[in-house]
C-alpha cells in the first residue's frame, strides 16, 4: 500500500489549500501547481469523488469514465492503489509491462464497462483514442499527472490534440498535477511564455495555493548544502592513458561513414554504431566521476550488455561494431584489473567525489560516537549536524547515467566489506530502461519492471537505507520521507533540481549536491537562477486568465505540417497523425505472417533533394515482401529527415487503409485476425503477468511424445521368443586431472565381465553408438544384438521382472510417490537383465543371462543385512562394493562406492576435523555407537551419483559452456568421506555394475530417439525412394559425435597416453 505522506491516515480531512484548489478545479480546467509532498494526488482523488455520479452505470446508458494518466510505469500501480484506498469506485490499472499492448477492441471495451476509473500510461490511452475504441465524449474527467511533460510530441500533448472532433459541451474536465511547470532549462524572463504554452496545450489555468505558509509546512524544506570536490587525478598516469585509448576508439567509430554502399536503411534510420558508441561513451564518462575502479567494473557490465545485444542483433554491420566494441572493452578491463591487483586498498582507484560521498554516508553510521561536521560547503547553517537518535538513514543518491548507478552500487557494497563504518549501509539501485538502452525487449522490460517493484518495496519497508537512482525517481513514485538526498551529478535543469530536492521530506533533512571545483561557479549561477524561477512561479500562478478555444486550437496545430487521416470524421473515430504513423506501420508489419526466424521490418531510404533552398528531404518506404502493398511509397518533401520519415509513414497508412489492410479503426487486418476468429481457444488467451510467452523457456510448448514402435507392447512372456540386446560401454576419453578433483582412478566399464542388456519380444533395428559422460569421462555406448533368440521359463521371467524392478526402484530411485512405476503399464516395455560376457568360438563374445547373480540380488533385495557383532573384517567383501552407513537415514539411505580400503587408518586414528580425538570417540559421542573391532581399516568412499542425465559433460551446461569452479568442484579433497566397515551395510550388487546402472536412463533416452529417427528414415526410403528400406546385415553406423569435442576433448587425454601420465605422477 502506498505511503500517504503528510495526509490523514484514516479520514478525509483536507487541508485548507487543498479545498481551495479543489473548488478551482470544479469551476474550470485547472493545472494544480504545488511542491512535492503537499498532496496533489489527494486533490485529484477528491475531484474524482465530486464528479463520480457521472461514472456510475454503463457506457451505453450515457455513463462516463474517469481517466488518470501517468508518465511512467511505476506510477500506474501507485496511483491506482491510492484511488482504491480513498474511494469505493472500481479502479483498473494498465501499462505495457502488464501485457496490455496487444489487447483487442473487445477486451478494452470490457475494461471500460467494468471500471469507473482507469489509471494508465499516456501512450496506452493515446492508442485507445487513435484506434477509436472510446471517444473523448465518454470521459468525464481527464487527469494528467506530472503534466509538465506535455511538450513536443509527448503523449500528453498528442491526447489533447484529439479534442478537435469532440463537441465543445462534451469536453472532459481537465486536471493537471505538477511540482514543476518548467520541464527543462529556461531563462527566467521566458517563464510567462512557458506557463502560457502549457495552459494552451492543456486548455487549463495554472493555480497554486495562496496560503504559502501552509504549503511550506507540508512541503519539502530541506537544508541545502553544496559539497565541493576536487577533480580526479591519477598520479600514475594510467587514467590519462586509458582515457586516450577510449577517446581514440570513440573518434574511430564516430568518423566511419556507415551509410557508404547502403541502398536502403531500416525505418528508423538506425545507426548500426549506436550500441558500440554508447558503450565507449559510458566508459569515457565514468572515469572522472568514479575513477579507475568504476571503469573496470563498468567494462565488465557493458561487455555483458553487448553480448546480449549480439543475441538479438540481425544486422551484420551492427554485429561487427558490437564485436569491435566488446574487444575494446575487454582490453581496457584487463588492463584495469591487472593494475588494481597490485594495490590492496581502493583509495588510489576511486575519484575524490566518491570519497566525499563515503564521508557523508559515514556520518550516519550508528557505530560512530562523534560525527564530524559535513564537508566544506557553500551554504551552511548553525544547525548542520547530522540527524541522530531515531532518525536512521533513509537516503536517495541521484546520478545522471544508468551505468554510474550500477557501478556505485557495486562499489559501495565492496567498500562495506572493508570498512566497518559502512556496514550499516544496505543499498540497491533503480535506473529504468530509458531510451538510451542498448536493446529493449518486452521480456526484458517485464523483468526490469518486476525488479524495480521489488527494490521499491524493500526501500519502503526500510530494508534498504540507500537507493541509487537516475531521474526515474525524481518525480511521482511514492517512497518514504528521506532525511538525506544527494545529487552525485549537478541537476541539469530547474525541474531536476526541484524534483530531487522535493524528495528530502523528513524533518531536519539535507539536500546535498556534489560539485567539482572546476564547475562551482557555473553551479552557483544555476542555483541562483533556480531560486529566482521558484519565486517567480509562486507569484505568477494566481488569478490567471483561462486560455481561449482559439489559443487551444493554435497550440494543438502548431507543429502539424500534414493533417491527420480519419476514415470517418466523427467524434471517437480512429485517426493516424504524422506522430503516430511510424508506430502504426511497425504494428502492421508485426502482424504480417512470419516465424521466429524472420524479422519483418519496413525499409526506408531518405535523400536530400538536390538544389533545394531551403533544404528538403524526401523518404521512400518499402513494406515487407508478404504485404499486398508491393510498390514503394514516396512521401511529401519535408524540411527535416525525421519529418520526411513521418510523412511517408502517414502516406503508407492511408494506402494500407484504402486497400483494406487496415480496418476503419486503423487496426491491422490479416491472417492473424482471421485466426482470432477461427481459433478462439488459442488466440484470445491472456498471458498472466510473469508468465512467459509460448515457446520460451519460461513457458514451453508441449507436444505428444512419440515412442518407437519396436519399444512398445514388447514385454517378454514365458515360452515366447525374445531378443537380447547387450549394452556395451567403453571409456574413450578419460577425464583430465583438472576436472578429477579427488584424483580417483578412472573406471573402465569395458574391463568388467558383467553388463546390462535389454530383453524384448520385438526386433530393434541397428543404431549408431553414441557418447555419454560419466565421472570418468566420455564413454561410448553401443547396442549389440545377441545372435540367438531366447525362450524363458515362467520362473525365469518372474525373476527377471523382480530384478528389473529392483534396478528401477532401489538403484535409480525412479519409483517415488506419487509416481508409481509399473512394467505392465509402462509405454516403453522391456526388461533389464544382467549378462555375463564370455569368450565364444572363434574369438567372438558370448552373452549369457546371469540368473544366479540376479537371484542373489533379488533375494537380498532392499533388506541389506547388518554386520554380525563382534565384527570381523574381510577385505575381499569390500572390493568393488557399494555400502550404506546403517546409522544414517534408512528411508533415503546414502550410498557410496568403496574407492579403496584405507589400510593406514583404523577407528583409533585421529579424527580429521579436530573436534574429536578419534573416530571411536566421534561415533560414541554423536551416535552412541561402540566399535567392536578397533583394528579394522577404514573405507575411503565416493558418493554414488544422483545425476541421471549423462548426455552432456559433467563440467558443462546444456549450452556447452564450462560451469564455474564452484559448481563443478563440489568433490574437493577436503570433502573426503571415511567410513567404518563395521557400521556399513553392503549392497548385493557390485559397484562396477551399479556404475553401469546409472547410465541406463541416458542410454534408453538416446536409444529411443535414435530409433524414432530410424523409423523416419525407413518412411522416407519407402515413400520418397531415397535410401535403402532395409540395411544389409554387414552395415554398421559410425559412432555419433555431438560436437562436445570442441570444448571438451581438447582438454582431455587420449586413452593411450593416460596410463603414461598417471605413472609419471
Amino acid at each position: 500500500m502506498p505511503r500517504l505522506d503528510n495526509l490523514p491516515a484514516n479520514n478525509f480531512t483536507p487541508r485548507t489549500y487543498q479545498v481551495e484548489l479543489l473548488e478551482k478545479a470544479l469551476e474550470q480546467d485547472t493545472i494544480v501547481f504545488l511542491s512535492m509532498g503537499t498532496g496533489k494526488t489527494f486533490i485529484a482523488t477528491m475531484l474524482i469523488k465530486e464528479l463520480s455520479s457521472s461514472v456510475r452505470g454503463e457506457l451505453e446508458d450515457g455513463a462516463k469514465r474517469t481517466i488518470f494518466l501517468v508518465s511512467t510505469v511505476p506510477l500506474v500501480k501507485q496511483q491506482a492503489q491510492f484511488i482504491k484506498n480513498h474511494t469505493e469506485l472500481e479502479v483498473g490499472e494498465y501499462c505495457g509491462a502488464l501485457g496490455v499492448d496487444t489487447w483487442e477492441r473487445q477486451r478494452w471495451l470490457e475494461e471500460f464497462r467494468t471500471h469507473n476509473v482507469l489509471v494508465m500510461t499516456a501512450q496506452l490511452f493515446l492508442n485507445i483514442l487513435l484506434h477509436g475504441i472510446v471517444k473523448l465524449a465518454d470521459i468525464n474527467l481527464l487527469i494528467f499527472d506530472e503534466c509538465h511533460h506535455a511538450v513536443k510530441h509527448h503523449p500528453y500533448r498528442e491526447v489533447m490534440k484529439l479534442h478537435d472532433t469532440c463537441p465543445r459541451d462534451q469536453f472532459p474536465r481537465i486536471l493537471g498535477l505538477t511540482a514543476s511547470i518548467v520541464n527543462n532549462n529556461i531563462k527566467p524572463y521566458k517563464l510567462e511564455e512557458r506557463i502560457r504554452a502549457l495552459e494552451d496545450t492543456l486548455r487549463s489555468t495554472v493555480e497554486t495555493s495562496r496560503d504559502l505558509v501552509a504549503t511550506e509546512m507540508y512541503g519539502a524544506k530541506p537544508e541545502e548544502i553544496v559539497v565541493l570536490c576536487k577533480s580526479y587525478e591519477d598520479p600514475l598516469g594510467l587514467a590519462e592513458w586509458l582515457m586516450d585509448l577510449l577517446l581514440s576508439a570513440q573518434n574511430f567509430v564516430k568518423d566511419i561513414d556507415y551509410e557508404e554502399g547502403t541502398d536502403v536503411e531500416d525505418f528508423y534510420q538506425r545507426d548500426p554504431r549506436t550500441a558500440a558508441k554508447k558503450a565507449i561513451r559510458d566508459c569515457v564518462n565514468i572515469i572522472p566521476v568514479v575513477g579507475l575502479w568504476g571503469l573496470q567494473a563498468n567494462t565488465a557490465l557493458l561487455m555483458k550488455e553487448l553480448e546480449k545485444c549480439l543475441k538479438h542483433e540481425s544486422q551484420e554491420k551492427a554485429r561487427n561494431y558490437l564485436l569491435w566494441a566488446h574487444t575494446q572493452l575487454k582490453v581496457i578491463g584487463h588492463i584495469c584489473q591487472e593494475e588494481i591487483k597490485t594495490r590492496n586498498d581502493m583509495e588510489g582507484w576511486i575519484a575524490p567525489k566518491v570519497r566525499k560521498l563515503v564521508d557523508i554516508l559515514k556520518q550516519y553510521s550508528p557505530t560512530l560516537n562523534h560525527r564530524a561536521p559535513p564537508p566544506s560547503t557553500e551554504q551552511q547553517t548553525n544547525n548542520n549536524k547530522v540527524n541522530r537518535g531515531p532518525d536512521k538513514l533513509c537516503a536517495l543518491l541521484f546520478v545522471e547515467e544508468r551505468s554510474t548507478a550500477i557501478v556505485l552500487d557495486r562499489l559501495i557494497k565492496e567498500m562495506r566489506k572493508q570498512d566497518p563504518d559502512l556496514k550499516f549501509i544496505q543499498c540497491s539501485y533503480i535506473t529504468g530502461q530509458g531510451s538510451g538502452a542498448m536493446y529493449s525487449l518486452d521480456k526484458i522490460a517485464e523483468m526490469q519492471y518486476r525488479r524495480q517493484e521489488e527494490v521499491l518495496r524493500l526501500f519502503r519497508q526500510h530494508a534498504l537505507n540507500l537507493l541509487i537512482t537516475t531521474s526515474v525517481l525524481e518525480e511521482g513514485v511514492d517512497i518514504p520521507k528521506c532525511n538525506l538526498v544527494i545529487r552525485f551529478d549537478m541537476p541539469k535543469d530547474y525541474r531536476s533540481y526541484v524534483q530531487s530536492k522535493g524528495r528530502a521530506r523528513a524533518a531536519r533533512s539535507k539536500f546535498m549536491v556534489l560539485v567539482d571545483d572546476s564547475e562551482s561557479e557555473k553551479f552557483r549561477d544555476d542555483l541562483r537562477k533556480f531560486k529566482l524561477i521558484e519565486e517567480i512561479l509562486r507569484m505568477k500562478c494566481h488569478d490567471r486568465k483561462a486560455p481561449t478555444d482559439r489559443d487551444f486550437e493554435e497550440a494543438a496545430r502548431a507543429d502539424e505540417i500534414l493533417p491527420a487521416y480519419m476514415p470517418r470524421k466523427i467524434d471517437g473515430s480512429a485517426r493516424v497523425t504524422m506522430t503516430s504513423a511510424i508506430s502504426l506501420v511497425n504494428r502492421y508489419c508485426a502482424k504480417l505472417p512470419s516465424d521466429m526466424f524472420t524479422h519483418l521490418t519496413p525499409r526506408c531510404k531518405t535523400v536530400e533533394i538536390v538544389d533545394a533552398d531551403p533544404a528538403l528531404f524526401v523518404s521512400t518506404l518499402k513494406l515487407p515482401i508478404n504485404s499486398p502493398l508491393k510498390d514503394p511509397i514516396e512521401g511529401q518533401p519535408m524540411p527535416r529527415r525525421k519529418l520526411a520519415e513521418m510523412a511517408v509513414a502517414l502516406q503508407t497508412c492511408i494506402k494500407l487503409h484504402e486497400i483494406g489492410e487496415l480496418d476503419d479503426n486503423l487496426l491491422p487486418v490479416g491472417k492473424e485476425v482471421i485466426q482470432y476468429e477461427e481459433e478462439d481457444e488459442w488466440d484470445t488467451e491472456e498471458i498472466p503477468l510473469g508468465r512467459g510467452q509460448p515457446g520460451t523457456t519460461k513457458r514451453r510448448q508441449y507436444y505428444d511424445k512419440q515412442i518407437a514402435k519396436c519399444l512398445t507392447e514388447s514385454l517378454p512372456q514365458a515360452s515366447v521368443n525374445c531378443y537380447l540386446y547387450i549394452i556395451l560401454l567403453k571409456l574413450n576419453v578419460p577425464l583430465p586431472p583438472e576436472h578429477n578433483s579427488r584424483g580417483r582412478p578412472h573406471y573402465h566399464p569395458e574391463e568388467s565381465t558383467r553388463t546390462f542388456a535389454f530383453l524384448t519380444t520385438k526386433y530393434i533395428p541397428k543404431i549408431p553408438g553414441f557418447p555419454i559422460h560419466t565421472r570418468s569421462g566420455e564413454v561410448t555406448a553401443r547396442i549389440i544384438e545377441n545372435p540367438k533368440k531366447l525362450r524363458l521359463s515362467p520362473q525365469t521371467i518372474q525373476l527377471v521382472k523382480h530384478f528389473h524392478e529392483y534396478v528401477y526402484d532401489e538403484i535409480l530411485r525412479l519409483n517415488k510417490p506419487p509416481l508409481e512405476y509399473s512394467t505392465e503399464k509402462a509405454t516403453v516395455q522391456f526388461y533389464v537383465v544382467v549378462v555375463d560376457i564370455a569368450e565364444g568360438e572363434g574369438g567372438t563374445s558370448r552373452y549369457v543371462i546371469d540368473t544366479t547373480y540376479m537371484n542373489d540380488v533379488v533375494v537380498v533385495g532392499k533388506k541389506v543385512p547388518m554386520n554380525p557383532k563382534p565384527f570381523s573384517f574381510h577385505p575381499e567383501l569390500y572390493n568393488d562394493c557399494v555400502v550404506t552407513p546403517e546409522y544414517r537415514n534408512q528411508d533415503q539411505p546414502q550410498r557410496f562406492y568403496v574407492a579403496r580400503i584405507a589400510e593406514e587408518l583404523t577407528p583409533n586414528s585421529a579424527f580429521p576435523s579436530g573436534d574429536f580425538p578419534t573416530f571411536v570417540s566421534y561415533y560414541q559421542e554423536k551416535y552412541n555407537i561402540s566399535i567392536t573391532n578397533p583394528n579394522q581399516p577404514l573405507l575411503d568412499v565416493d558418493h554414488t551419483t544422483s545425476r541421471l542425465n549423462l548426455l552432456i559433460p559433467r563440467h558443462m551446461n546444456r549450452k556447452g559452456r564450462p560451469l564455474q569452479e564452484s559448481k563443478r568442484n563440489k568433490e574437493s579433497p577436503q570433502n573426503k568421506q571415511l567410513l567404518i566397515p563395521e557400521l556399513c551395510r553392503r549392497y548385493p550388487i557390485q559397484a562396477s555394475l551399479w556404475r553401469k546402472a546409472v547410465c541406463l536412463p541416458s542410454v534408453i533416452y538416446r536409444m529411443s530417439h535414435l530409433l524414432l529417427a530410424e523409423e523416419l528414415r525407413v518412411i522416407v526410403a519407402q515413400e520418397a525412394g531415397v535410401g535403402m528400406v532395409e540395411l544389409s546385415p554387414n552395415f554398421h553406423y559410425n559412432d555419433l559425435n555431438f560436437g562436445w569435442d570442441v570444448d571438451y576433448k581438447k582438454q582431455l587425454t587420449p586413452v593411450g597416453e593416460e596410463e603414461e601420465s598417471v605413472g609419471e605422477e
